[in-house]
């Protein structure tokens, strides 16, 4: 008997492998569902959240134990914000910030003040500290 190379084994019996009948499939088990992903999986909210502007900033200082000073008048009506699942403390500050921004507005720390104060963008400079060394 001669024996067939891989190459042409394949070949003849890939058709015969292929085959389901239906007695055999019905005996082997169903592949098991996927499995949803987890709240805990996910990184991302697909859908945005709207939440009051004044809510946001207070979260985001209260995540990154921030003393912060604004009038609650400044910061009304709400922002529509795309949040991490478990966002840290940089990540809200970073949404805020842009909120803020938006609305022509930003956080500056006074010279010996140990508050942030929400200022207009265009009387912030004015109210900053200049600290040694600069930003490099």
């Amino acid at each position: 008997m001669r024996w067939l190379d891989r190459g042409a084994w394949l070949l003849l019996a890939g058709p015969f492998l292929a085959l389901e009948t239906p007695a055999l499939s019905a005996q082997e088990p169903a592949p098991a569902p996927k499995a949803a992903p987890q709240a805990s999986d996910a990184r991302w909210l697909v859908a945005a959240r709207e939440m009051e502007l004044e809510e946001l900033v207070s979260g985001a200082a209260t995540a990154l134990d921030l003393a912060i000073d604004f009038n609650p008048v400044e910061l009304a009506g709400a922002v529509t914000v795309r949040l991490p699942v478990k966002p840290s403390g940089e990540e809200l500050w970073d949404v805020a910030s842009q909120a803020l921004a938006s609305r022509g507005l930003t956080s500056v720390q006074a010279a010996g003040s140990a508050f942030l104060k929400i200022a207009a963008i265009v009387k912030a400079c004015g109210r900053a500290r200049l600290e040694e060394g600069g930003l490099g």
